[in-house]
């Protein structure tokens, strides 16, 4: 399939999810049918978040990444990384990028991550 003739699917956010989510796709897109871009305004790919704890110990990041770079090359994925998604145009189906990148889209999937739960614990606010 020509890359003309492909879907483009961006995928904004290259954390544990946007990855999973990329890497579902590319396995599941046996016909080749979409262009794979996605963002991550994060200076690295995605790497494992729930392990970052044990960097402290071992200070190497190179454990802590859920894919080799060479694995969005070999699957033809486009990566921007340390590249935040500014602007969604509905209308006109492009994103915008604060490196400047314009891309259109057939399809957005936003994984932009969380804010975890604080419970209501008195004296939340105080500083220390």
């Amino acid at each position: 399939m020509s890359a003309q003739s492909k879907q483009n699917v961006v995928v904004i956010g290259n954390g544990m999810v946007g990855h999973r989510f990329v890497e579902k796709l590319v396995e599941f897109d046996t016909a080749q049918q979409y262009h794979i871009v996605t963002f991550c305004e994060e200076p690295r790919a995605a790497y494992d978040r729930v392990g970052l704890t044990s960097f402290f110990a071992h200070r190497d990041a190179e454990k802590l990444m859920l894919a080799r770079l060479d694995w969005y090359r070999e699957h033809g994925v486009e990566l921007h990384v340390g590249d935040r998604v500014t602007a969604i145009d509905r209308d006109q189906r492009l994103i915008a990028s604060n490196n400047g990148a314009r891309i259109a889209y057939d399809r957005v999937v936003l994984a932009t991550g969380s804010y975890p739960f604080v419970p209501p614990v008195e004296g939340i606010q105080k500083n220390g």
